[in-house]
């Protein structure tokens, strides 16, 4: 997860944060090392493989932010998926942001 969701939530205390991965043991750690944090953040057990995933995470955001994942799909088809999924999910007009290290 690295520590964006935490960079989020510090100097922002309304900001709602949604951390999805496909890992239960990924979200563990998450949910440890934003222990501080608890009201602000909900967890999603998704893998963004399956189109469902979308769903699963639901709702629309002012940011999303992909550290570290979507270039591990590895199959072109599996990338443009997730970015029409992340097209779905977003408010028109905000943000979309795409690290390929953690923040």
């Amino acid at each position: 997860m690295g520590s964006s969701p935490k960079k989020c939530c510090t100097p922002f205390p309304k900001a709602r944060v949604t951390l999805q991965d496909y890992s239960e043991l990924m979200l563990a750690h998450a949910r440890e090392y934003l222990a501080k944090s608890p009201g602000q953040l909900s967890f999603v057990l998704a893998d963004l493989t399956d189109p469902a995933w979308v769903t699963r995470v639901g709702g629309l955001y002012d940011m999303i932010v992909s550290a570290i994942a979507i270039h591990n799909l590895r199959k072109t088809e599996f990338i443009a998926a997730c970015y029409r999924g992340v097209a779905t999910l977003l408010k028109p007009a905000h943000h979309f942001s795409i690290t390929t290290c953690s923040l």
